[in-house]
């Protein structure tokens, strides 16, 4: 009772303690890790599926803007009058402005580092998405990749913002790839 020194049996506990307290450090800090690691993969997910979103809703904008300029040359929001060279005018600068935002999303989604799943990966990589191709009357289906269908709307909505609103018509190969394709298989 008079020693001083501490009995080995204190010391070893201590010792346990110390070793299995850093222990559960190391495991905390690993863990926190993984989660961090899983949260920001989580994170840019939600992030992409907003851009996905985006896009959709432009090309909606798009096929919206380009359906009211087939009606205005069809007449069926009457006789063009100024009121209606307005409207031209607003429905063409609408779908641009679509299209230019469209173009930086698309741009966004390709440079954004997510790791895709395999239905997005396929869809990026391969050529997956049916289009519609009309050639004199006959409409021809051909498979583009997600990243290819994208660019290939934007290059005939560009061409069919600058045609003259007589030429703007379902029978017209440009705005029917345009309006047959966003109405249906693309997305």
């Amino acid at each position: 009772m008079k020693e001083r020194t501490t009995p080995g049996s204190i010391i070893n506990l201590q010792i346990t303690a110390n070793i299995l307290f850093l222990t559960l450090l190391i495991v905390s800090g690993v863990e926190f890790f993984i989660t961090d690691q899983e949260f920001q993969q989580v994170k840019n997910n939600v992030g992409l599926i907003d851009l996905q979103e985006d896009r959709v809703a432009n090309m909606q904008i798009m096929v919206q803007m380009l359906t009211d300029l087939v009606l205005i040359n069809q007449g069926v929001y009457g006789p063009l009058t100024d009121k209606l060279d307005a409207l031209e005018i607003r429905a063409r600068s609408i779908m641009r402005n679509a299209i230019l935002e469209l173009r930086e999303i698309q741009e966004s989604i390709l440079i954004d580092n997510v790791d895709l799943d395999g239905a997005q990966l396929r869809q990026r990589t391969q050529k997956v998405i049916p289009m519609y191709i009309q050639n004199s009357g006959k409409i021809d289906v051909e498979n583009f990749s997600m990243v290819e269908a994208v660019y290939r709307i934007l290059n005939i909505g560009l061409a069919v913002t600058n045609l003259p609103l007589t030429e703007i018509s379902m029978n017209n190969d440009k705005v029917f790839f345009v309006v047959y394709n966003l109405f249906n298989d693309f997305r």
